[in-house]
């Protein structure tokens, strides 16, 4: 189970620490990345909660055998102990400034679903499937540019050849957001 606790550190003052939270999505940009991670706010708390860590050249990187690593190396569906900022943005999801990341393991469980298509979000890079116009049969999946997407003979396609009552088949992480339509990462795509 991961959580966020509140923690003192001396060297950064007043921290969060995310413990055994999940990548779920990377942007990277000149200055910094943006690693969004699902985690638990509370221990006992059933609620996922998702927060935004702005790590740039000052975030300290590496794995639980102590090996260094670059923000380069970081990908979805690792899970991390972090600790960020107490001082987040309003914006939702919140960002803060990440100080240290630990990837504790490397890559998350897997779990495949098979349905229609219910929906394409091209703009945001989201797949729905379920019954379209009832989010709450739905799941949203994030599709990355690093999600082959493969049709029938196996040739690779792109999102936007991916239409309404198409049956796909998704493997994506095994843990899923608790909104509605709950949200994960899509690994692989295959239209059947």
């Amino acid at each position: 189970m991961s959580f966020c606790e509140n923690i003192w550190d001396s060297d950064q003052g007043e921290t969060i620490k995310i413990q055994g939270g999940t990548i779920e999505n990377i942007m990277h940009s000149a200055d910094a990345d943006y690693v969004k991670t699902v985690c638990r706010l509370q221990k006992d708390s059933r609620i996922q909660s998702v927060v935004v860590m702005i790590v740039d050249e000052h975030t300290l990187i590496h794995c639980s055998d102590g090996k260094r690593i670059t923000s380069r190396d970081l990908k979805e569906g690792m899970t991390v102990d972090a600790w960020i900022s107490k001082a987040m943005t309003k914006s939702i999801p919140p960002q803060a400034r990440a100080y240290r990341i630990i990837v504790k393991s490397s890559p998350c469980g897997t779990a495949v679903t098979d349905g229609r298509v219910a929906g394409v979000d091209l703009h945001n890079g989201f797949l729905y499937t379920g019954i379209p116009g009832k989010p709450e049969s739905q799941i949203r999946f994030v599709v990355t540019e690093n999600t082959p997407i493969l049709d029938r003979r196996g040739s690779r396609i792109r999102l936007r050849d991916l239409k309404q009552g198409d049956r796909v088949r998704v493997e994506h992480a095994d843990f899923m957001t608790a909104s509605i339509p709950p949200q994960t990462t899509a690994f692989a795509i295959k239209k059947y």
